[in-house]
């Protein structure tokens, strides 16, 4: 008895859980009330004709002929005027709904077709970027226009080193780790809006804005682009929370990890603090980062743990909806 007990809660449980996953649906629900009224109506024609009369006479129609039953009907005929009223605003609903429905599709079409125009655009920025050194120590990165002029010339060089695409930010990102080691050893005055020096996160912000200013043409364009891709993700309309992070993952997938380095301590700067920080939280962008590739391991607290979140994290929070 209490085994049967027990498997129809678990039974009833299931079937609760079902019900509350399709009401969570804009579709299931938009066919549910459809349902509703058709059965509504199906059952007025069938016996709500009798029920409205016997409600408004106050006589059983059973008990009456069938020419006086009609009679009757006919004195209240008025009556069914409201409801074929009540009928034609429930069909007028179902209209606005689909036009609705319709609308939101359409707008979700727009929104992914521009989606995937701007990953097809951040692919072709990473794909021009371009990094070398002259075997010197001196490393440049220059605009297209220019590389012409400059490659040629450095290129006889037997300790050239030449990298494209996302090969280029391994070695971006060395130099960064490289520049983080030197400022720690540097004067405070080197460094007078970060604080302390032995303030690691001032002095991996520092880090990371020199490089990206020496590697300017490179890193603004391709910062800027990653920002604008996520920030369109986080201001679209009729996009759910739970699709944007969706979006929002398939952008993420597109970077390498050194990429995903760089974008770390990039959101710890002073511009990337100011914007792209929130969304690099929001939308858990840090998810796949290598933490061996921080240049402390305390460098992970700069951000909350959102950041951090598997999309299984993030359903258990209730970011997102099953």
């Amino acid at each position: 008895m209490f085994r049967s007990g027990c498997a129809m809660k678990k039974l009833i449980d299931a079937l609760c859980d079902l019900i509350r996953f399709w009401c969570r649906s804009e579709k299931v629900r938009f066919l549910l009330a459809i349902v509703a009224v058709v059965l509504v109506w199906i059952s007025f024609f069938w016996k709500g004709s009798e029920v409205v009369t016997e409600y408004i006479t106050g006589v059983s129609l059973s008990k009456l002929s069938a020419s006086d039953a009609a009679a009757l009907r006919g004195l209240s005929g008025d009556a069914f005027g409201s409801f074929g009223a009540l009928f034609s605003a429930l069909s007028s609903v179902l209209f606005a709904l689909s036009f609705y429905f319709q609308f939101k599709k359409d707008n979700k079409q727009k929104f992914e077709s521009n989606f995937f125009q701007l990953l097809a655009g951040h692919r072709e920025i990473v794909a021009a970027a371009v990094y070398y050194n002259d075997g010197g120590g001196e490393l440049f990165s220059d605009p297209p226009h220019a590389r012409g002029r400059i490659l040629p010339r450095v290129s006889r060089r037997n300790d050239f080193v030449e990298a494209k695409g996302k090969a280029c930010f391994y070695h971006i990102f060395g130099l960064m780790k490289k520049d983080y080691k030197a400022l720690k050893g540097a004067q405070k005055a080197v460094l007078p809006k970060h604080g302390e020096l032995n303030d690691t996160r001032g002095i991996a912000a520092a880090a990371a804005e020199r490089v990206t200013k020496e590697y300017g043409s490179e890193l603004h364009h391709y910062f800027r682009n990653m920002y604008y891709v996520v920030d369109y993700i986080d201001n679209a309309e009729g996009i759910s929370d739970t699709e944007k992070r969706f979006y929002a993952s398939l952008f993420r997938a597109q970077l390498s990890s050194y990429e995903i380095a760089l974008l770390f301590y990039n959101g710890i700067t002073e511009i990337g603090e100011e914007k792209f920080k929130r969304l690099i939280e929001r939308y858990s962008l840090l998810r796949n980062l290598d933490l061996d590739l921080l240049f402390s391991v305390e460098h992970r607290s700069f951000y909350v743990e959102a950041a951090y979140w598997s999309e299984e994290e993030a359903r258990s929070k209730g970011v997102i909806k099953n």
